[in-house]
């Protein structure tokens, strides 16, 4: 796994109404056949310092898609 275009690490400020609450989206089923490779994944960014852990009250979930002919079997066997 590659990411051509890291960018460097900045911090920024986003202004937010009084009234703003945060969302956390509930989280979607993965499959469990792509589990081992969500996990390699999330693990590999991490040790690339492409995403790192956080306790925000805002969270987004993950959204698995499968492509080609792995959508007709529902594996998650890549060619």
């Amino acid at each position: 796994m590659g990411y051509a275009h890291q960018c460097q690490s900045v911090t920024y400020e986003i202004k937010v109404t009084d009234d703003f609450k945060p969302r956390c989206l509930c989280a979607h089923r993965v499959l469990e056949s792509l589990k081992p490779e969500v996990e390699k994944q999330i693990q590999e960014m991490l040790a690339m310092g492409v995403i790192k852990p956080s306790k925000s009250k805002m969270a987004s979930p993950i959204v698995c898609l499968l492509k080609g002919k792995e959508v007709k079997d529902g594996s998650a066997n890549s060619d």
